[in-house]
């Protein structure tokens, strides 16, 4: 009874007891001790994962984006890879482990993925000294896939069927060489139409009416649409749809009044990278990143890289490809592609177009009843919108995604 006493309310104890109490305070100080040091290397090769990961997530990016869009060389790749790597291995612990380049996102033929394995020597702060682990090696993997964007927002409602034409040939295919008219002429009898984008929620489309047309072209549908895989809409009327879109017969003056407000807001393109006269031309808004001409595969660039985000012209814009023109109604109607276009400017119904001098840039022309809009194909890479898909003969639209 006295000695629980003494123990409860810290009365004397005896030398044994003192004794038990000081070597269970060791071992206790050595677990705290040895469980820290753990902890302390735990977090640093934690964040030696981190690293390892980001080093070989973004040598996958690189060699992916030599595949682009779907021409690429595997040998390009592969360098591309390899030199992100020697690049960026600032603390000089990075070995590349294998590099593979192939065709096995979509196994479609063209060579679409870049897998990359690395290893980096990390090393231990405290563990050793426990004879608990050496110097570990930290392996990360990553996987990029290079095709044809699969989702994006900001879209303008105009659509372009893929029937052979002034705007893809007998093959399906965009022509990249001549300009391309979106004409609207009368509200019955659109040969291309308006398609309705607006939605209740961030749905592409939900046929509903007329929509705010003039909104939609000023600043791009806040929707997100993908394209269609199954070749059908579900529901087959009224939407809600991710992939399909409703057409409507729109009004010519408010689509006229959307372009004019959308293009008088170009210049900031010239300003940085241009001739001063104000005007967004096409090489001034996108950069070439492999071929040449209006075949090339282009960037946008950025207006003004004093402000957060990339500011891309207006006149940089990305259309909607059907397979065929249809109908206005509620019906749905399966995105076949996506179109990067570069608006050129406007003329009056039945003008021919070669070049941009021939056409209004500003878009003041008129009647808005029988106006047409000009501009051009162009293949653009996009990041950070959406996903990517395999081979598409129709989009001008190419992206790259991490998908391990």
């Amino acid at each position: 009874m006295h000695a629980l006493k003494r123990r409860i309310f810290g009365g004397k104890r005896s030398g044994r007891e003192r004794g038990q109490a000081l070597i269970l305070l060791v071992l206790a100080m050595t677990v705290i001790f040895v469980v820290g040091a753990i902890a302390v290397d735990v977090g640093l090769w934690l964040s030696e994962k981190r690293g390892a990961q980001t080093d070989a997530d973004f040598p996958a990016l690189a060699g992916a984006w030599e595949l682009l869009p779907q021409n690429g060389d595997a040998a390009t790749a592969e360098a591309a890879a390899y030199d992100w790597a020697d690049d960026n291995d600032e603390t000089a612990n990075l070995a590349v482990d294998n590099v593979d380049v192939d065709d096995s996102c979509f196994n479609q033929g063209p060579d679409d993925a870049v897998t990359v394995d690395v290893t980096h020597n990390s090393q231990t702060l405290f563990t050793t000294i426990f004879g608990l682990v050496d110097d570990p090696n930290i392996r990360a993997h990553a996987k990029a896939c290079a095709g044809a964007a699969t989702g994006l927002g900001g879209i303008l409602p105009f659509q372009i069927e893929d029937d052979p034409g002034p705007c893809f040939d007998a093959s399906e295919q965009p022509i990249f060489t001549t300009f391309c008219p979106i004409e609207f002429g009368a509200q019955g009898g659109n040969p291309r139409g308006i398609i309705d984008l607006e939605a209740s929620g961030d749905y592409c489309s939900e046929a509903g009416g007329a929509g705010n047309i003039e909104n939609m072209i000023e600043f791009g549908a806040t929707g997100n649409c993908f394209i269609n895989t199954s070749g059908v809409c579900n529901p087959l009327k009224n939407g809600k749809w991710y992939d399909c879109v409703a057409v409507q017969t729109g009004n010519p003056k408010k689509v006229m009044d959307g372009v004019f407000k959308r293009v008088s807001k170009d210049g900031d393109c010239d300003a940085e990278y241009g001739d001063g006269d104000g005007l967004d031309e096409f090489d001034e808004v996108v950069e070439l990143q492999s071929g040449s001409g209006p075949t090339g595969t282009y960037i946008g660039l950025d207006c003004d890289p004093n402000t957060d985000g990339k500011q891309i012209s207006p006149r940089l814009v990305t259309i909607v490809v059907l397979e065929e023109p249809p109908p206005p109604g509620p019906d749905g109607h399966p995105i076949v592609a996506f179109a990067g276009f570069y608006l050129a400017g406007c003329t009056p119904e039945g003008v021919p177009v070669t070049d941009q001098s021939q056409v209004d840039t500003e878009c003041t022309t008129g009647p808005p009843g029988h106006s047409v809009v000009w501009g051009q194909f162009v293949t653009l890479v996009v990041t950070n919108q959406g996903g990517v898909g395999p081979p598409n003969s129709q989009t001008t639209i190419f992206g790259i995604t991490l998908v391990e």
